[in-house]
């Protein structure tokens, strides 16, 4: 491998790095399986600690990379479709640049059309080989962006005709006189990785999906049936996924779904939320009615035929389960699902208004959504809900004592205080924290006693000797912030009476009132 820097004369970590890169794609191209094992493995390894370092470096790569495909096979082969799933992961939209998509995605297309026409052609399954390639190409497809336009009708309509062969095949299986075949999960995975890559199409082309449904004569008008089979499916791998897309053509190309199907698919959708279902199916059908409810605006004709049902199995998932320990996302998911609803139509979430421990659980979740979006959806949601019902911070507290009613108040107070200082984290916090988890390898522990678990609340920002918060973000900071500052002023009025504000400002964190005091003009 020989390349040519296309920037500055490289430092000496850039020489070794070449020098690394070039042997091991040398290696790579060795026809002893063991070596192409060894070399591919250690690849990407490379690419995920070096990351961005290798980006001048792209061209040859992929070039060399397809040198392998081309001679490849077996275990080999799989972890080369690992290696382009990394690259494409951890390097995202560099990657894309239609001059490296037009290396390696026609060979890589062309695989995967090439085992799927001797599955087709002989009924069978679909080589299990090919799943890896599937999964590599949704990484793919998600960095690709407007780029992947001139390969997305080949790709769409090799998902389509695969998710066609793996329905066939399970069929046929079924079918057979005296078959005992029973469908197993496992039956569906090809259908699983061609809606990943369906979905990863739509991250990369948004609105102009629909473009690509019509110029597929021959399988753009079969994709709604898809969609909805995929949504009601028996396994609940291919619902997991069939909701990610749902959730993903609601918000990039909604205009794909017509009110009816809409609709059709709400129901569907609302049917798969619930504790005592499959969890990843029941986090991304959470995820998805989120999204559904933002492309309702403010009309809630869509979503008012199913409220009832939604309120009944969205809002028991605000309380801890059993176990105390939340599935991974799903408090995030709720709490934007329940302030999205709320943005539509304030009456979707009054039963989380009326219960003071929902109404702490739902700002506990709200802290900790990550994604822009879906986070300033919410909020705008929970300021319209307690707008409509500001009796709810101060109102709806019971107990069988005055001290239990204060306490109750204050941490409901509390609980809105410290999802809103979650808008001043700084984003270098969330990243170690996010990190600290990863190395762990644990799941990430957001709760920390007394922050109401909001992301990225730690000890030493609220606590620490240095002040650390950022200013509201200020594309939102005349809208939503002011809104917020008007609530916090609203709170403080109803709590003073009872000396209830006084409480809250000595549990408040020093930071956080020092916060209160720049950005809000609370004295604390």
């Amino acid at each position: 491998m020989h390349v040519q820097e296309t920037t500055q004369a490289p430092d000496q970590q850039n020489n070794l790095l070449l020098t690394l890169v070039e042997n091991l794609v040398q290696c790579a191209l060795d026809h002893d399986a063991r070596v192409q094992v060894a070399a591919m493995s250690a690849l990407g390894v490379v690419v995920e600690h070096f990351q961005q370092i290798l980006v001048p470096f792209l061209q040859p790569i992929y070039q060399h990379l397809m040198q392998c495909l081309a001679m490849y096979t077996g275990r080999s082969l799989l972890i080369l479709y690992d290696v382009m799933g990394v690259l494409a992961d951890v390097l995202g939209p560099v990657t894309a640049t239609p001059q490296l998509l037009d290396i390696y995605l026609p060979p890589l297309l062309t695989k995967w059309e090439t085992m799927l026409t001797l599955a087709s052609t002989h009924n069978t399954e679909l080589d299990r080989s090919c799943l890896p390639l599937l999964e590599s190409l949704a990484f793919v497809a998600s960095a690709s962006g407007s780029h992947l336009q001139s390969h997305a009708l080949r790709l769409f309509n090799l998902c389509m005709a695969t998710t066609e062969c793996c329905t066939l095949h399970v069929a046929l299986l079924q079918s057979e006189p005296n078959s005992r075949h029973r469908a197993r999960e496992e039956d569906s995975d090809a259908t699983v990785c061609a809606l990943d890559v369906l979905d990863g199409v739509v991250e990369a082309l948004g609105s102009s999906f629909p473009s690509l449904l019509e110029a597929s004569a021959a399988h753009g008008p079969a994709f709604p049936s898809l969609l909805r089979a995929s949504c009601i499916h028996d396994a609940p791998s291919v619902r997991m996924s069939a909701f990610a897309l749902l959730g993903d053509l609601a918000r990039r190309a909604p205009q794909t779904l017509g009110a009816e199907a809409l609709g059709e698919m709400l129901a569907r959708t609302v049917e798969n939320v619930g504790g005592e279902l499959h969890v990843g199916v029941c986090n991304n059908a959470v995820w998805a009615l989120g999204e559904v409810a933002v492309r309702c605006g403010r009309d809630a004709t869509l979503l008012q035929p199913h409220a009832p049902q939604i309120l009944q199995r969205l809002v028991p998932l605000l309380r801890p389960p059993a176990t105390g320990i939340s599935p991974p996302g799903l408090a995030e998911n709720v709490a934007a699902a329940l302030g999205r609803l709320a943005g539509v139509d304030h009456r979707l979430v009054g039963p989380v208004l009326e219960e003071p421990r929902l109404f702490i659980a739902w700002c506990d979740g709200l802290a900790r959504v990550a994604d822009p979006q879906e986070r300033r959806d919410a909020f705008v949601g929970l300021v319209a809900a307690i707008r409509a019902q500001p009796g709810v911070l101060v109102g709806t507290v019971t107990g069988s004592c005055g001290e239990e009613v204060k306490a109750g108040r204050v941490a409901v107070a509390m609980a809105l205080v410290f999802a809103v200082a979650s808008w001043h984290v700084p984003l270098s916090t969330m990243l170690e924290e996010e990190g600290e988890a990863t190395v762990t390898g644990g799941q990430p522990q957001h709760l920390e006693e007394g922050n109401g678990g909001a992301r990225g609340l730690t000890s030493e920002l609220l606590y620490g000797p240095s002040y650390r918060f950022v200013a509201f973000p200020e594309e939102m900071a005349s809208t939503l912030g002011k809104e917020l500052q008007g609530l916090l002023v609203d709170l403080r009025e109803a709590l003073m009476g009872g000396g209830d504000w006084d409480r809250v400002q000595k549990q408040c964190p020093v930071n956080v009132r020092k916060l209160f005091r720049e950005h809000y003009q609370l004295m604390m």
